[in-house]
Parts: C-alpha cells; structure tokens; sequence
C-alpha cells in the first residue's frame, strides 16, 4: 500500500493535466484543464477536506471578483510599489521604531507613534535629542536676537527722532521768546 502510495504520487506530480488539492496534506487529485476564457471560472470544490479554491490564481476561491481584479489586487508587490509612489510626495514618514507609516498633517517635527515611541519627523532621531532639534534650537535663538537687534534698533532710531523733534520744538520756542523780548 505505501509503495502504491508512492507511485501514484509521483505519476500526479510528474503530469501536467493532474494536480492536488491546494489543501496541505488533502490526498484529493483531480484532472486540471486549464480554460483559455478570461471569464470562465477556474474552481475546485474540493470533495474531501471541503474547501473551495480558485485554481487560476491558487487561492481560496474569491468569489464576487474577477481572477484578473483579483490579481491586480493582491499583488503584494504593485501595492507595495504604488503606495511608496503615492507616499514619495506626501507627509508620511515611517516610525524608526515600529515602521508603521505616519503623516505629518501640520505643526512641528515631534511625531507621536501608536507605538508609544516619539521621533523627529525630520531626521527620524529621538526627537529633542537629535541634531534636528538642535539645530532648530539655534535658529530660533539666532531669530531671536536677530527680532531683539530689530527692536532696538527701532527704539533707537525712535528716540532719535525725539530727540530731533525736542531740539525743533525748543529752537521755536526760543525764537519765539526772542521776539517777544
């Protein structure tokens, strides 16, 4: 029995038109003729573990949905490459911590992960910590001093020209007491 076991297994694996069960060790083998029409249904049901799968694409039967809508749906790598393409543009950064993709939709660089774990949108370091924010932190110094230079310098042209209007208004006033004398 174990050695007629082992010839019709080899016979099945080894033709074209027989196959197995997609099922991990379901003994179902059937004849696969693969049908040549897009919309033709390509499907098992299998009469010994029960299960319904789509032959065309090897899965559990998508039933509802074309193979070809299917397949352009669940191929793990277009999706992965048309969402890298979408994101490229975009706000979204991934967490160094967990890798789950965030957006920035406005506001500073500290970015909160669901993981618990913050980062620095920019340079993706400890946010705080890294050279970003230090960096960020010299220039809001250096704009700083540079507002307080503007404002002094603006109260110093301000009280030059007081001091201008006084010498005017003092000018007159002697001019005036002049005449009057």
């Amino acid at each position: 029995a174990k050695y007629a076991s082992f010839a019709l297994n080899a016979v099945i694996d080894t033709q074209k038109e027989l196959s197995w069960c997609p099922t991990p060790d379901c003994k179902f083998a059937f004849i696969y003729e693969a049908v040549a029409d897009a919309q033709a249904r390509d499907e098992l049901n299998c009469p010994l573990c029960k299960k319904h799968y789509c032959l065309r694409c090897k899965v559990a039967y998508h039933d509802g949905i074309s193979c070809k809508a299917f397949q352009l749906t669940h191929d793990a790598k277009k999706l992965d490459d048309a969402f890298y393409a979408f994101a490229e543009g975009k706000k979204f950064k991934q967490c160094p911590h967990c890798a789950f993709w965030v957006e920035r939709s406005e506001g500073c660089d500290h970015m909160s992960c669901r993981c618990g774990k913050s980062f620095c949108y920019k340079c993706g370091g400890i946010y705080g910590a890294c050279e970003c924010r230090r960096l960020q932190m010299q220039e809001h110094l250096r704009q700083q001093e540079a507002r307080r230079a503007r404002l002094r310098e603006q109260a110093r042209v301000r009280r030059e020209r007081q001091r201008e209007q006084r010498a005017r208004e003092q000018k007159r006033l002697a001019k005036v007491l002049m005449q009057e004398v």
